[in-house]
């Protein structure tokens, strides 16, 4: 039979292009390879495994294959078959609120920002001098939220809202020192989902939570208060008074808001808010069922010390230039580990940026107009329904009752909104059950989505999409009065591919023209808001002003991009981060209207394209770690670490043993290890390392022993954060197992997993993957991230709960009780079915246990999880094993070709290192006063980021290549390396002074070498050093920044361009 791998046959080609994304997504192929081999000293690629994987725990593919995810698609094959399980989702008119909004992207802003590599592709900026671009944009959402709630500092976003409100309450018991009451408050009005996460992560840190109506709580018993404003059912106040009442008896305040209401309304701030936190969704986002979005908080000056998530503020470079870089990083988790203000890492950086743009891109004006359209079309829908009766909606008469709280009479036909104070959103209440389910029909059979509160009220939330077509059917639903009426269907329609979307009315011309009427009768002024607009000026720094024209516009995001180093540059080499290629095939569905344009909130009817590609890409990561079940939930790999331990705590709960509280954690893990357990309830002890960079076995005996009553868990990274495969890690387990305890593996490092082993295989009981790791989601300049957990069994019921909103009755047409965040969406893993290989199946909750909610939405971002589920489809099981081994090549490849020059801290027992390996820099700086932070600021001259610094050991260098760099960008790489060490080499022999170098003058600009020049060296030795950069040179645009000069007077609002550019 002839060979179908063949490329002289028609069978051979054709097999050969079911390969062809493996080939271009991993780097190293054909001589490349044998000769990377004979550099490393492996016969073949398998005997290079086998001496770096212990074998205890490597899956043979020769007796029994690793994965079980069938062949690789071709690009074409996996965007058609994605296509086909978007078509299944159906794009309806949704007006659910609560938090989420329809919005328009602006075109530029997608093409020149979202799909952009140069964008997607940067990592989080923690080396600033080659980050200017990204580091300006993520302060100028600063600013703009700043400005916005009124407020005087803010952060760089976090998760989503419902987790900055759960962070805004443990700040609050931070900074409220004075007051030593345990409990904290959530207004009823707050959003149900927002609710849920503060619950949850309160339940784990001992802090009462009462949900209650403000006007009945007892302030003595509580040290912070969460209020909504707008609530979540459209209800806008004045809350200056209360909140002045709650902080004279020692009560700190936080206050969830909307920041398009506040374009208009009289912000938080200026109401004397202590915190407000909110989401950015709805400048510029996609809805994307639940994510991923950038939620922002805002606070005092007083109080920025204790806020959670990064800050980017301003200090100067060596020149004396104003530079932009992050700020007061000893709060974060990678210093303060366990002691940290939050475990928060990813945060929501790509996005933050997109809401900047767009309040860029609009103007303070243009925002102003949105704004006041998306009021002045709710008035007007108040005013259409309140017609149908005879009543009216607008005047100080309705206005009045609505202040009081007073509802419209039950018997009206067509009642008035039941709050006559409110922004976008409006809730009726209808005289019965019957009228309300009537409504809700009416509202299926247009194929529109409203929220139904209870058995009598609905809600609507307008937003900047809606038209006056839409308000007319959005008229004729409440009513019924179709003047004369048409049964047609009009949705926002997806064709066969869910590529393309058009909405279609169904109102009469009757309704349209009876409401243009009223339009041109209602003035752009609100009566409805009287007394509640703001009155000063907004976005008046003149980055909002300058940037108008499409022209400019575009420019600006050009130059921004063009002062940052992403992987469309060169290989990103960080440890413990994964680099790796994130293909255009794999980027091209987010943007899709079939994915991007679903609430996370709509019934599950309208999901079934996310449900059976969720179902699949969870049944693959279920059999890629070896697990029983997976929850999609978790935004960030550290939110993963919460949900994992949260799943640990109740099992061990469930099971009668609440003493168990103890987390095991190695001294060498992530800073969010350590965080996350405390955030889980748990108490940390350490474990210590041995000098080969393994857990020290004697003192985890010695530990176990120590608390083998309490022993809840280890965490345990794999391979180490030392890059090597510890061989006992078997051993290991048992032991703890044995003890009573579960094993938590942090999957940071699964990149050097899949294909070759099993976490479940292992020992281990959970894992969290970090899909913008392994699973090719970029990291975007510091996020988006998501952090899925796939658990053992006996976790399945444990995994965390989907939020909901208030659910209705039976039958109730659009209930939100049917809608994906009910509690039957979240989920374990299990077997093959027919139809789609793996499915999703509903968790079995045990009888008295309560998994928490973790996220805002069911399944977290789930608008880039397509992006995981084209990498795995068109790399098949071969491709997944393929790229691991080839990212361990590389990583070994970069050991012997520094070899001599740098020395590798930790190796395994044959001498291998894992996917990344370390390099010792200390005995430099001892020796020659050349530290570690001097080469990699030197590396930026050469072409490159620099690897990870001086994790998880000081002083030294973690590099991680990736599978997706070929030979040519790993000997370039090393070449600078090497290049770099002579040059320490020359300072060390006298050649250079020690503090004149150029090592310690690094990164040199191009303003620098252009000028006068009074260095030891030569301008083409501190700028071109070796001879590819003449074909192309990427220029740090600042020189090396003051770090603590910007730490001890910390800016954090946009510097004058002038002082910048």
């Amino acid at each position: 039979m002839a060979d179908r791998n063949d490329s002289g046959t028609l069978a051979g080609l054709l097999a050969q292009g079911s390969n062809e994304f493996v080939a271009r997504h991993v780097g190293p192929a054909g001589d490349d390879v044998t000769q990377m081999l004979a550099t490393v000293g492996a016969s073949s690629l398998d005997a290079l495994v086998a001496e770096t994987v212990p074998a205890s725990i490597l899956l043979d593919p020769g007796n029994r294959p690793a994965l079980s995810l069938g062949e690789a698609a071709t690009e074409a094959g996996a965007l058609a078959e994605l296509q086909a399980l978007a078509s299944r989702n159906q794009v309806w008119r949704s007006y659910l609120g609560a938090g989420y909004h329809n919005t328009f992207t602006p075109e530029p802003i997608r093409r020149n920002v979202l799909e952009n590599p140069g964008w997607y592709t940067a990592y989080t900026p923690y080396q600033a001098e080659i980050s200017q671009g990204r580091l300006e944009a993520l302060m100028v959402f600063q600013q703009m939220v700043i400005d916005l709630t009124g407020m005087e500092v803010a952060n760089a976003s976090l998760l989503d809202e419902a987790t900055a409100a759960a962070e805004a309450m443990t700040m609050l018991r931070r900074a409220n020192t004075a007051n030593r009451a345990a409990g904290y408050f959530v207004e009823a009005g707050t959003h149900p989902q927002v609710i849920e996460v503060i619950r949850t992560r309160a339940r784990w840190l001992d802090i009462p939570v009462t949900v209650g109506a403000l006007d009945a709580l007892d302030p003595a018993t509580v040290y912070g208060a969460h209020l909504q404003n707008p609530d979540t059912e459209g209800r806008v106040r004045d809350l200056t008074d209360d909140i002045a009442r709650l902080q004279a008896a020692g009560v700190k305040v936080c206050v969830g808001t909307d920041l398009l209401a506040s374009v208009l309304l009289k912000p938080a701030g200026a109401q004397g808010a202590d915190v407000v936190i909110g989401s950015a969704q709805r400048f510029g986002i996609p809805l994307g069922f639940g994510g991923p979005h950038a939620a922002f908080m805002a606070t005092r000056q007083k109080l920025i010390r204790s806020m959670p998530g990064r800050i980017i503020g301003t200090s100067v470079d060596a020149s004396g230039h104003t530079a932009y870089r992050m700020a007061l990083q000893t709060r974060e988790q990678h210093i303060r580990r366990d002691k940290a203000t939050s475990n928060i890492c990813t945060a929501q950086a790509l996005l933050a940026n997109m809401s900047a743009f767009y309040a860029i891109y609009h103007g303070p004006e243009g925002l102003r107009r949105i704004a006041q359209r998306t009021h002045g079309l709710a008035r007007l829908l108040a005013a259409a329904v309140a017609e149908a009766s005879g009543q009216a909606a607008t005047g100080a008469a309705s206005t009045t009752a609505g202040r009081q709280g007073a509802s419209s009479p039950a018997g009206a036909a067509f009642p008035l909104p039941q709050h006559g104070v409110y922004f976008d959103t409006l809730t009726w209440r209808f005289a019965d059950r019957a009228a309300a389910d009537a409504v809700m029909a009416r509202a299926e059979a247009r194929r529109i989505n409203l929220r139904r509160l209870d058995d009598q009220r609905v809600l609507v939330a307008l937003d900047e999409t809606v038209t006056l077509d839409d308000v007319a059917d959005l008229v004729e639903v409440l009513t019924g009065n179709a003047r004369g009426g048409s049964t047609a269907s009009g949705s926002i329609g997806t064709d066969d591919t869910g590529t393309s979307g058009t909405t279609t009315s169904c109102a009469t011309g009757a309704t349209i023209r009876t409401l243009e009427d009223l339009a041109a009768r209602q003035a752009t002024d609100s009566d409805v808001l009287a007394g509640l607009l703001r009155t000063d000026t907004v976005l008046t720094h003149e980055v909002f002003h300058r940037f108008h024209s499409e022209t400019e516009f575009v420019r600006y995001l050009k130059r921004l991009e063009n002062r940052d180093i992403s992987l469309v540059h060169s290989m990103i080499p960080l440890g413990s981060c994964t680099m790796k290629l994130n293909a255009a095939a794999e980027m091209a569905p987010i943007t899709w209207p079939a994915f991007a344009h679903i609430h996370p909130f709509a019934p599950e009817s309208q999901t079934q394209g996310y449900a059976a590609m969720l179902a699949q890409l969870g049944g693959w990561l279920a059999d890629i770690t070896g697990f029983a079940g997976v929850s999609f939930q978790p935004n960030s790999g550290a939110q993963g670490e919460y949900a994992g331990l949260q799943a640990i705590h109740e099992y061990l709960l469930a099971q009668g043993q609440p003493q168990r509280k103890v987390c095991l954690i190695p001294a060498s893990a992530h800073g969010t290890n350590p965080a996350s357990a405390q955030l889980a309830g748990l108490k940390i002890v350490v474990v210590a390392c041995d000098e080969k960079g393994n857990i020290d076995v004697a003192d985890l005996d010695a530990k176990i022993e120590a608390h083998r009553d309490t022993l809840a868990c280890l965490m345990v990274t794999y391979p180490s954060t030392h890059g090597v495969f510890e061989a006992s890690i078997r051993d290991i387990c048992k032991k703890v197992h044995a003890a009573g305890g579960q094993v938590y593996m942090d999957g940071a490092n699964m990149n050097a997993q899949a294909g070759l082993t099993k976490p479940g295989e292992i020992g281990a009981d959970v894992c969290h993957l970090n899909l913008h790791k392994t699973f090719c989601i970029p990291h975007g300049g510091g996020g988006p991230g998501m952090g899925p957990i796939a658990v053992a069994k006996h976790l399945v019921p444990y995994l965390p709960a989907a939020p909901s909103l208030t659910a209705a009755p039976a039958g109730a047409g659009c209930a939100p009780g049917t809608q994906a965040g009910s509690a039957r969406s979240q989920t374990g893993a299990s077997g093959p079915t027919a139809e789609q290989g793996h499915t999703l199946a509903a968790s079995s909750i045990k009888e008295g246990t309560q998994p928490g909610t973790v996220s805002a939405a069911a399944f977290g971002s789930a608008l880039i999880t397509p992006i995981s589920w084209m990498y795995i489809r068109m790399m098949g099981s071969a491709g997944i094993r393929q790229a691991t081994v080839m990212a361990i090549l590389n990583a070994n490849y970069i050991v012997h070709r520094l070899k001599g020059h740098y020395e590798v801290l930790y190796t395994g027992e044959h001498g291998r290192v894992a996917h990344e390996c370390i390099l010792d820099l200390r005995h430099f700086k001892a020796q020659y006063g050349v530290s570690a932070e001097d080469v990699a600021k030197r590396l930026m001259d050469y072409g490159f980021h620099a690897p990870t610094l001086s994790f998880p050991v000081p002083d030294t260098l973690m590099v991680e290549p990736t599978e997706s760099e070929n030979r040519a960008e790993l000997d370039r790489f090393c070449d600078a390396m090497i290049a770099i060490r002579q040059e320490i080499a020359d300072v060390a022999a006298g050649k250079w002074p020690a503090d004149d170098n150029p090592l310690k003058n690094a990164p040199h600009t191009a303003t620098e070498v252009a000028g006068e020049w009074n260095h030891p060296y030569s301008r083409e030795q501190a700028a071109f050093p070796v001879p590819w950069l003449k074909g192309g040179k990427v220029w740090p645009t600042v020189k090396r920044i003051d770090n603590a000069a910007g730490d001890r007077n910390p800016v954090c609002t946009c510097p004058p361009l002038s002082g910048y550019q």
